[in-house]
């Protein structure tokens, strides 16, 4: 399953990324700043960049 996770650079959402990609789920995470991207990555997910307060943005 593709699931999309937002505030995946936080306490919570990161290990609910970790969680999820151990479960062989693709995950996409939303970030605002690029060098949080990094971490994501690490984790094996893929990052989109947006901020849910600017709806441009996404």
């Amino acid at each position: 399953m593709r699931v999309l996770v937002t505030g995946a650079t936080g306490k919570v959402g990161s290990r609910l990324v970790r969680r999820l990609v151990q479960r062989g789920h693709a995950v996409v995470a939303l970030v605002r700043r690029p060098e949080a991207a990094e971490n994501v990555r690490r984790m094996g997910a893929e990052a989109v960049y947006g901020d849910l307060r600017q709806p441009e943005t996404l």
